[in-house]
């Protein structure tokens, strides 16, 4: 039915909704159900309410869905006013109808629900655990030390997470070393509002070192040895973090380590010589110097590189301990350590003053703070990212590359 109302004549809507309209609470506001009348002079029904900061949020809905998204909002609330009308095909609108919805808490509030900052080596950890799907926005890592430029204290950013469903554990190195650190980490959702923030103060850094080279016997039943490629397990541990010797070398000369085939779940084992304490394992990729063919790669260096690895520890080689884990998806969904810096992604091949410009590129695999010392140490990489569709290109025979291997040791 057509009705006229107001000053200027103009035709509305008289609101009387087929079916009503209904919610269901989601993380940060509300699924909205409706359904438009059968009038074809109606295209749209319009949605119109305050978000959590007071903000008005105007949303429309067509014959194309029957649902509409409500969002806008942190802790979870009960009876928020919304008003319900429709807009015809000149859009004009009609009255409105007055009802109202609940929401879920969003994910960067309930995060502080769950996260936990602990003393790890060289920095700090922090782990949460988000349980719904629908639990979005981001995450800002800081902590208090000395501005560089200023010299005076000021809050340093460390990192940006994306927040999504399940659990997640980060290890974040505090640059400018103290004994004890404030971390600072400060919520936003989707559409880039300030949610919440907290404060932990005191947290332990326990400092750690690397060993050399001349401390450390590496074996690994799996070497893949070829002099003629120069491929082989003396390349894991010589010093070239970049890949130097293999940008020098000839064509097919890539001076790196390779495990395969079907090297999956197969260990790279470190004899540290004497018990000692240890904090993580570096493990890094080769820079983007070769094209790297048949009969290890498939042209896809990448493919090869690890996204699952376990570390384990022992002090006989019988009994073994799991102390450090890392993992992300193999189907290139997750941060894919091997990104950083494009040296490895980059198209072309990169000239040696392109390398000494650029940082390495490696994955630390980090361990909890623990007095347990060990003597031997064993890496094992599970799965090698799979991001190539095509068949020719995939890494079928499960070979492993790692250009350079290091471990760090309490202090």
């Amino acid at each position: 039915m057509m009705v006229s109302c107001g000053s200027d004549d103009v035709e509305r809507f008289a609101v009387t909704p087929e079916g009503g309209v209904s919610f269901t609470p989601t993380p940060g506001g509300a699924l909205m159900t409706y359904k438009l009348p059968d009038n074809s002079d109606i295209s749209k029904i319009r949605v119109r309410y305050n978000d959590v900061n007071g903000k008005e949020v105007v949303l429309l809905g067509s014959y194309l869905s029957h649902e509409v998204e409500l969002v806008g909002f942190n802790e979870a609330r009960n009876n928020v006013p919304v008003y319900i009308s429709y807009v015809d095909k000149n859009g004009h609108i009609s009255d409105e109808y007055e009802t109202s919805f609940s929401t879920g808490d969003s994910g960067p509030y309930v995060f502080f629900k769950t996260a936990e900052v602990k003393s790890a080596w060289n920095g700090f950890e922090l782990s949460y655990d988000l349980p719904d799907p629908g639990m979005k926005g981001f995450a800002h890592v800081f902590y208090v030390g000395v501005n560089p430029n200023t010299g005076e204290p000021d809050t340093l950013f460390v990192n940006t997470i994306t927040l999504g469903q399940g659990k997640g554990s980060q290890f974040y190195t505090v640059q400018q070393q103290n004994e004890e650190t404030t971390v600072v980490v400060k919520t936003e959702d989707f559409r880039g509002y300030f949610v919440k923030e907290q404060v932990w103060e005191n947290v332990k850094s326990y400092p750690t070192k690397q060993l050399t080279s001349d401390n450390l016997t590496i074996s690994c039943d799996k070497s893949y040895e070829d002099d003629t490629y120069k491929l082989g397990l003396q390349y894991l541990t010589d010093g070239d973090v970049k890949g130097f010797q293999s940008r020098k070398g000839g064509s097919n000369e890539y001076y790196t380590f390779v495990m395969g085939p079907y090297a999956f779940g197969e260990g790279i084992l470190v004899d540290m010589g004497v018990a000692q304490i240890p904090s993580s394992v570096k493990l890094y990729a080769q820079m983007n110097v070769k094209y790297y063919g048949r009969p290890i790669w498939n042209y896809n260096y990448t493919d090869t590189l690890p996204c699952d690895v376990d570390v384990f520890a022992s002090n006989d080689q019988q009994n073994w301990e799991k102390i450090g884990h890392y993992s992300e998806p193999k189907d290139g969904s997750g941060a894919r350590w091997y990104r950083k810096g494009g040296a490895v992604t980059t198209i072309d091949r990169l000239t040696i003053e392109q390398m000494e410009q650029a940082d390495p590129v490696s994955l630390d695999v980090v361990f909890g703070i623990s007095d347990k010392a060990y003597r031997y140490l064993k890496v094992v990489p599970n799965q090698t990212f799979d991001e190539n569709s095509v068949a020719s290109f995939k890494n079928l025979q499960q070979f492993v590359s790692l250009q350079e291997l290091e471990v760090y040791v309490k202090k």
